[in-house]
């Protein structure tokens, strides 16, 4: 009997896969962002605690922290999310 894999890549037209979008995806699958309306509530203990507003928002707010959210990953050994964004 054959598993079968789903794969869901974000493309950014010009740019291709947007690893922002992915970890975006994996970072709400894991519970860390979570949504309520067109805020997100963000819970990355030593990252941020709070909400941002819209997609772009959380875009930019992944953005601007990336290293220290590559950081919590690491320490907290989320390894499965730094493979699947590599």
């Amino acid at each position: 009997m054959r598993s079968h894999i789903e794969l869901t890549l974000p493309i950014v037209f010009g740019k291709g896969v947007s690893n922002i979008q992915t970890l975006k995806n994996l970072l709400i699958g894991a519970g860390y962002i979570t949504s309520s309306g067109s805020y997100f509530k963000i819970n990355i203990p030593g990252v941020h605690e709070g909400n941002v507003q819209g997609n772009k928002g959380l875009v930019a707010f992944i953005r601007d922290r990336r290293d220290d959210i590559d950081k919590f990953i690491v320490e907290n050994r989320l390894l499965f999310l730094v493979k699947e964004v590599i």
